[in-house]
Order: C-alpha cells, then structure tokens, then sequence
C-alpha cells in the first residue's frame, strides 16, 4: 500500500506543470486553467522572498518570435488569517505591474463561470506594450500576458490567450 502510495505521490509531483495534449492549441494544466498558445509553453518556477514569506510563483511562457512573449503566471497569495480584498490584490498587482511604466487602459472583465471578474491593463514601458488580464481564483493570482510591440499584443495569438483563457477546476494543490 505504501508503495502505491508513493508512485501516486510520485506521479502528481511529475506531472504539476504538465499541460494535457492540446487540442486547437488550448493546453489544460492540472493547476487550474486552461489557456490557448500557438507552441508548446514552457513552464518555470521561482521563489521571491517577500515580508509574508517566500512565493512560488509559476510562469507558463510560449514566444513565436523575439517581438511576442505570451505567458500565464499564477501564485497562491499567503494567507493571512483575514480574506482577501480583491480590488486592493489587482490594485498592488497593478502597481507592481506598471511600475517604471504609463498605463494606458483598465477595464473590469466580466466573469464567465468558473472565472471571476478580472482585470485588464494595457501599459507602455518604452517601446514594450502589455497586455495583461488579472484573475484572483481564491487565494491563487493568475496574470496573462502578452508582451511585445503595440501592434503584437493585439494580434491573433495574443488574442487568442487573452480571450480563451479560462480558470478550471484544479485536479491537484
């Protein structure tokens, strides 16, 4: 029993940041959503040491090209015994986010069960345009991004990501 229990444990560890096979380039993630990328992401983690702890932070990344860089970012935002103000989460997102740049755009995106309302900014840092959607699922922050030239982060593929990306039930914490 303990060693089934192991190659089960084994098993979920292999596969956290592994999407499901895509079908029309939309990747499910065991994590808890699903997004839609041209070629297959690559998936990274880091750890930021901040005044609440350490935070995991999960990036998905798929780039076509040096002038588009797609990506969904997630971490699970450390609990501090009180619940979470989602508009004072995206506005410190927000700020952190825009930082060393001019926000050009915020709009409020309406929710579509299962994914809340979301945010979407649109800001310039230089000639570098972002695109990013922010989503508070409970405790856990998704960012979707497409960064890159004005004139890329409004096409196809990150409209694609940006309009297909959807919070799903989790099959792992």
């Amino acid at each position: 029993m303990r060693t089934l229990l192991t190659c089960g444990a084994l098993l979920l560890i292999l596969n956290v940041g592994q999407a499901q096979t895509p079908v029309n380039n939309e990747y499910t993630f065991p994590e808890g959503f699903k997004a839609r990328f041209e070629s297959k992401p690559k998936v990274e983690q880091t750890v930021l040491k901040t005044k609440a702890g350490e935070q995991k932070i999960t990036t998905v990344t798929s780039s076509r090209s040096s002038d588009l860089i797609l990506s969904v970012s997630y971490s699970d935002l450390p609990d501090s015994g009180t619940p979470l103000e989602v508009e004072k989460v995206y506005e410190s997102t927000v700020r952190a986010i825009s930082k060393n740049g001019k926000q050009i755009e915020e709009r409020t995106l309406e929710a579509k069960d299962p994914t809340p309302a979301g945010k979407e900014l649109l800001m310039v840092h230089g000639k570098i345009t972002t695109r990013a959607r922010l989503y508070l699922d409970g405790r856990r922050l998704f960012v979707v991004s497409a960064v890159g030239s004005a004139s890329k982060v409004q096409d196809k593929a990150a409209e694609a990501l940006l309009q297909h990306f959807a919070i799903v039930p989790r099959t792992q914490d």
